[in-house]
């Protein structure tokens, strides 16, 4: 009577990931299997090599059951839907460019349209037509409601929105505005100066990010 040898087996496969997506070696493993026979958990196979998931390239990964060695290759790659440093700073990001006007050091930046989205005061007589002094104008304003529209119909729902992080804003109330010379809740102007070194700067009134909710916003007098 003979006996067939079993010898041990090891199967892999190569992939393609987005930059900054997660890798584990597991995800490249398919099975494998002892001289017995047996199956063999990921857990117990030998593997050389890492991925940098934050770099295009082609990483090799070498993995080794027993006497057997395979080669898994991990294909990294930009996700065309991801925003996109460019050369001058600026970024691209939903077919456009975007200024970038806070880097939060963590990979994360405020970035501004340089393209208007439209035009709208901030309602038809251009004033924040609020008689309370707590209201805030833009959460009340037709800006607001041109900005949301504007959201909805090019990022909301699509690839692009994974790469928006939510924000609550910390945005002027009329009282605020009242302080830098706005003269009531009916009328009143801010020179241009004012606007841009009290209002329209990003370290004025920060946004909160991780809380609230995914949007466009204004830090401008008009759009």
């Amino acid at each position: 009577m003979t006996v067939k040898e079993i010898k041990p087996s090891l199967e892999v496969k190569d992939s393609t990931i987005y930059v900054g997506d997660e890798w584990k070696k597991e995800d490249n493993f398919v099975s494998a299997t002892d001289k017995h026979g047996n199956l063999v958990p990921h857990s117990e196979i030998i593997v050389k090599g890492t991925v940098d998931a934050t770099k295009c390239g082609d990483y090799p990964v070498v993995y080794k059951n027993d006497s057997i060695e395979k080669t898994a290759t991990i294909t990294v790659v930009q996700n065309p839907d991801a925003p996109v440093e460019n050369p001058d700073g600026s970024i691209s990001f939903v077919g456009q460019n975007w200024d970038v006007i806070k880097d939060y050091g963590d990979g994360k930046k405020m970035i501004a349209m340089q393209d208007k989205i439209g035009k709208s005061n901030f309602n038809l007589a251009n004033y924040f037509d609020r008689p309370y002094n707590l209201v805030e104008g833009y959460q009340e304003s037709i800006v607001k409601q041109v900005l949301d529209g504007w959201y909805r119909d090019a990022i909301a729902g699509a690839t692009h929105e994974q790469f928006v992080e939510p924000v609550s804003l910390s945005n002027p109330a009329l009282w605020e505005m009242k302080k830098l010379g706005w003269e009531s809740d009916k009328e009143g102007t801010l020179s241009n100066i004012t606007w841009h070194t009290e209002i329209n700067e990003a370290s004025k009134y920060p946004t909160i990010i991780g809380s609230g909710e995914k949007q466009a916003f204004l830090m401008g007098g008009q759009i």
